[in-house]
């Protein structure tokens, strides 16, 4: 998995990266920071943690998709073309009542012809394994993905979700 945890050489657990950047700084930061790491990176299966920049803003709200299109489309065009996949990670369900990325984010990977989606439950504590993938799949079928994915030998497999 490709997580970035640093953006401009600060972690964004620390209240001071918010006291510094807008929020729409802040996503301008992470989308071209991660753009850039992918194209410079490619052994990965998917991304991870595309919303980790915002993770621990006050408000921690999600990183919808009219926030910033174009770098969105950037980035998630780069991971299709590259045949990486997209994580979807219910730790957001905890902080915000959303997967991360948002679905308006999953939607428009699947617009563009994503399809490699792996789950991921960001669990540092052995209760949240797994937590709500169940309500993660209904979410992604309703959006008209099939199958979820997950890595051996850095080669997908896809399984139905049913």
């Amino acid at each position: 998995i490709a997580s970035l945890h640093v953006f401009a050489g600060e972690d964004p657990c620390y209240r001071e990266f918010y006291e510094r950047y807008t929020r729409s700084d802040i996503i301008k930061l992470i989308l071209a920071e991660t753009i850039k790491c992918l194209k410079d990176y490619s052994d990965y299966c998917a991304l991870g943690h595309l919303d980790y920049g915002l993770s621990f803003a006050q408000n921690a709200a999600v990183l919808e998709y009219a926030e910033a299109p174009s770098l969105l489309d950037e980035l998630l065009l780069h991971l299709i073309r590259s045949s990486k996949g997209l994580e979807v990670n219910t730790s957001g369900y905890r902080r915000s009542g959303n997967t991360l990325p948002s679905p308006s984010v999953l939607k428009r990977y699947f617009d563009l012809g994503g399809e490699i989606i792996t789950l991921g439950s960001d669990a540092h504590r052995a209760e949240h394994v797994g937590y709500r993938f169940s309500d993660a799949a209904a979410m992604l079928k309703s959006i008209g993905f099939k199958y979820t994915a997950y890595f051996k030998d850095m080669k997908p497999y896809f399984v139905p979700m049913t």
